[in-house]
């Protein structure tokens, strides 16, 4: 594969991560979820950069960088493409379930001995 249709698939991949998550993701956030997905880091390397960060720069056509208000890790949003968009608006309207709470009874359990 050549290294033009590596760069391609990675993009592929990139842009998949992320419209595919309902909240922004930050650049750390978004290479875990490449390293869960692909089970293995992004191989920004073998295009010639240093940092993930470098490299989402370089590929304005696929992400956009955004500051962020926490001070932390920048924030990554999706560029939006004729192809694109309808998924987009489909991942917008799903609705966020808060996390499951664990049942915990009022009256702890005793144990019996014999």
């Amino acid at each position: 594969m050549s290294q033009a249709a590596v760069q391609d698939e990675l993009k592929t991949i990139l842009r998949g991560l992320l419209i595919s998550s309902p909240q922004a993701l930050t650049v750390n956030e978004l290479q875990k979820d490449y390293k869960l997905q692909e089970g293995q880091d992004v191989p920004f390397s073998k295009f010639g950069f240093k940092s993930f960060l470098e490299y989402i720069k370089s590929v304005p056509d696929t992400v956009a960088i955004q500051p962020s208000f926490r001070g932390g890790s920048p924030i990554v949003v999706p560029v939006q493409s004729d192809k694109s968009s309808h998924i987009d608006i489909l991942v917008q309207k799903q609705k966020l379930q808060p996390p499951k709470r664990a049942y915990q009874s009022k009256f702890p359990r005793q144990r019996l001995s014999f």
